[in-house]
């Protein structure tokens, strides 16, 4: 069995949600293997049980109740799939659970330096105005 390449798939904007209950179980969803894997139509094949509910739980829910928004706008969003799994109990593999707490620290440094880079901005542009 081959290493499960998490920083990759933490660092993706979007999941679909087979990749997203695949990875939440533990499996590779880039093995080739998975490819015949349906989510969401019966039967569950074996070794399958628990990505098959998990697909249940994030086809059924209320993203805008939950969260805020509106389900095409964080419904295939890591961050959001991880969270919501992990709150209804479902263990999160460590390593990936890792990788998506890195990113957050990523993409939260990344949104303090744009906000940083547009006030500069901003002064300067003020400053050539009142010269």
């Amino acid at each position: 069995m081959s290493e499960i390449d998490y920083h990759h798939w933490a660092s993706l904007d979007r999941w679909t949600k087979k990749e997203a209950v695949l990875l939440i179980d533990g499996q590779d969803p880039a093995d080739p293997k998975h490819k015949a894997f349906a989510v969401g139509r019966p039967p569950v094949a074996p070794g399958y049980e628990n990505a098959a509910k998990l697909y249940v739980l994030l086809s059924r829910t209320d993203w805008a109740g939950r969260y805020g928004y509106h389900a095409h706008q964080i419904s295939e969003h890591p961050q959001f799939i991880i969270k919501t799994a992990f709150d209804a109990g479902y263990a999160i593999p460590p390593d990936l659970l890792d990788e998506i707490k890195g990113r957050q620290e990523r993409d939260a440094a990344s949104r303090a330096e744009r906000l940083e880079d547009a006030a500069t901005t901003e002064v300067n542009t003020k400053e050539r105005q009142n010269m």
